[in-house]
């Protein structure tokens, strides 16, 4: 489990679906060797959880999408995917020409378009695929299901990271590791970025159009990662710190977390991210002041949030983060233009008319929002670049009441989980981890970062660790 979540994020995040799916495929063989390995008859508190359960009927909602279905269903459950399947299979659904029909239907609509060419004798007598049988809620099946396998991963992974983080031996393991991940995740980022800035870890250029940062191809994403990471490893060194005054620097643990926050604050800024900026020195500000536990630590806290915001400034204003924020606001200002996101958002109340209560697929946008978008646009949308509007889209009414049971259920179990450690040793650092896992939820309205693998696994491991104590509690929500 450490080791996927550790190796993902160097495979340019996990976006490529040779990774993603070694990494499905790792973590699931690990949570069956977990439940091999289980006491039998042990009471498992956490996949009996409420809101653990509406995440598994979220996962299944998910494949019923992709599931072929009888007609008189899609047609209740989604009446646009229905007439959209119903237009492009014209009734052509059966006999070895149906391919050939849909074809000669589009041309029809082409006045231009050129003649299919001859077919070889050879393709000719070849067997013709079969047809589709049954129509799907998703308009993009194969990958609602490619989607939907990975979300089953994941969900695996926190059942089992939740379960052994209940020991705190195994949750300091995780603790120290996942730290470590962040401190060299940061300080390679940022040598890269002096070094070599359109390479991808001096080894791979760039694609083109986009904005690396380390080993993601994408700035704002590795941002995100340092929102998970950074004010973990702040509160644990706040922790070490309260505990044991200077004497803690000297410890391996201490150190390393001392690195990581410092590093990965500096790269998280230097990555340039608007929103992760904002949410990185506000997450940090609030562990450092609320983990303290006296008046002088307290001032000495507030000390420390002044150190943290001139480093910010300074590197803000030295990097590329506040000429973002000026072309925001010349792009903004006086409601004369949109940005990008404005423009799909806009578009989004429309598509979920269509598709409000069974939605249009997980992972299907990419091949639904064409039809909605605006005229002139002729740029390609992969994601709807919010996470939350995509969810509603892709749920419709049904996945979007599953997502909003099991995020407040989550934050039920994240309160019970910090009162619990509140008066201990690791209070600060429960709080640094909860606070960047709130973080990632913030973000994901302006961004996708919880489709990028690498993120998706970081942040369902150290949401696992968060609430495993009170996971572990009978009578915990």
């Amino acid at each position: 489990m450490l080791a996927a979540a550790c190796a993902l994020p160097w495979a340019w995040g996990g976006v490529g679906f040779g990774a993603v799916r070694a990494a499905a495929a790792v973590l699931v063989s690990a949570w069956a060797i977990g439940e091999l390995r289980r006491e039998p008859g042990r009471h498992d508190r956490v996949s009996r959880r409420g809101w653990v359960l509406a995440a598994a009927a979220l996962g299944a909602f998910a494949f019923l999408q992709c599931m072929p279905l009888p007609q008189a269903i899609v047609r209740v459950a989604s009446p646009a995917a229905a007439r959209l399947q119903a237009a492009a299979f014209r009734g052509a659904r059966s006999g070895p020409d149906w391919l050939r029909a849909i074809e000669a239907d589009a041309r029809a609509r082409v006045p231009e378009a050129s003649p299919p060419p001859a077919l070889p004798a050879a393709e000719v007598a070849a067997p013709a695929p079969s047809p589709p049988h049954g129509w799907t809620i998703s308009l993009h099946p194969a990958a609602t299901l490619e989607k939907a396998f990975w979300y089953a991963a994941l969900l695996a992974a926190f059942v089992l990271v939740a379960r052994r983080c209940a020991d705190p031996d195994r949750a300091s393991s995780y603790k120290v590791v996942l730290i470590g991940l962040g401190a060299v995740l940061a300080l390679v980022g940022l040598a890269n970025r002096v070094s070599a800035p359109d390479r991808l870890l001096w080894i791979r250029a760039a694609p083109f159009l986009t904005h690396p940062f380390g080993p993601y191809v994408n700035r704002n994403h590795f941002a995100g990662a340092m929102e998970l990471l950074v004010p973990w490893a702040a509160g644990f060194a706040w922790d070490r710190f309260a505990t044991s005054g200077r004497r803690a620097l000297a410890e391996p643990a201490t150190a390393l977390s001392a690195v990581a926050a410092s590093a990965g604050l500096v790269a998280g800024i230097a990555a340039a991210s608007k929103i992760a900026a904002v949410l990185l020195t506000t997450s940090v500000a609030i562990v450092l002041v609320a983990g303290a536990r006296s008046r002088a630590r307290r001032s000495f806290a507030v000390a420390a949030v002044a150190g943290v915001l001139i480093v910010v400034a300074a590197v803000g204003l030295l990097g590329p983060l506040a000429g973002r924020y000026v072309e925001l606001w010349e792009v903004t200002a006086g409601g004369a233009k949109m940005t990008e996101r404005a423009v799909v958002w806009s578009k989004a109340p429309a598509m979920f008319r269509d598709y409000w209560l069974a939605g249009s697929g997980y992972g299907a946008f990419h091949a639904v929002f064409p039809i909605y978008q605006p005229a002139g646009e002729t740029d390609q949308w992969t994601y709807a670049h919010s996470d939350w509007i995509e969810a509603a889209l892709a749920g419709g009414c049904i996945g979007l009441a599953l997502t909003l049971a099991v995020a407040a259920g989550f934050a039920g179990s994240v309160v019970a989980a910090i009162r619990s450690s509140w008066g201990g040793p690791r209070r600060a650092a429960r709080l640094g981890a909860a606070a960047g896992v709130a973080s990632l939820g913030v973000h994901a309205g302006v961004d996708f970062n919880h489709q990028i693998p690498a993120n998706a696994l970081l942040f369902v491991v150290i949401a696992a660790w968060v609430v495993a104590p009170a996971l572990g509690k009978a009578g915990a929500r």
